[in-house]
């Protein structure tokens, strides 16, 4: 016996199967909207995030990387302490540079000012690898190449 019953030239479907298919569609449309609202707010999470970052000051920031290395190397208080120290120094000098590249107009200036912050950056390194322990460098440079790794992204 067949459920479908002709109707001219269209199919008239049962009441039941109607039923079924309006359900169906209601709860994909409920789910197609629930995950657009759930990755919308995702998006807006991580922007409040990355704004607050940036309003932070080259101390606070330096505060924050310090306790960060100092969890995942295991730094001792007194590599805490140099950390910190190099990570002020990296950060007070090249939180203006930042801001100048934003407002430079030439290539030139933007190159230049680039230079000077890749200058304090490997100065910055040079000054931690002088106090990490072998392993601790090992771990560091795993940590930075993942975080490059999830840059490019």
């Amino acid at each position: 016996m067949n459920s479908i019953k002709p109707f001219g030239n269209f199919q008239v479907l049962p009441q039941t199967l109607k039923n079924k298919y309006m359900k169906n569609l209601i709860i994909s449309l409920a789910m197609v909207t629930g995950f657009t609202i759930a990755s919308s707010a995702q998006t807006e999470a991580s922007a409040v995030k990355t704004k607050q970052q940036k309003n932070l000051s080259p101390s606070e920031k330096a505060d924050k990387q310090t306790d960060k290395m100092t969890e995942k190397l295991g730094l001792n208080p007194s590599q805490s302490a140099n950390w910190e120290t190099a990570s002020n120094t990296r950060n007070s000098l090249n939180k203006p540079l930042h801001e100048k590249v934003k407002g430079a107009t030439t290539p030139e200036e933007r190159k230049s000012l680039r230079q000077q912050i890749k200058t304090n950056n490997d100065n910055f390194e040079t000054t931690i690898n002088s106090f990490l322990t072998a392993e601790q460098k090992t771990k560091y440079e795993t940590l930075k190449k993942e975080q490059m790794a999830k840059r490019k992204k």
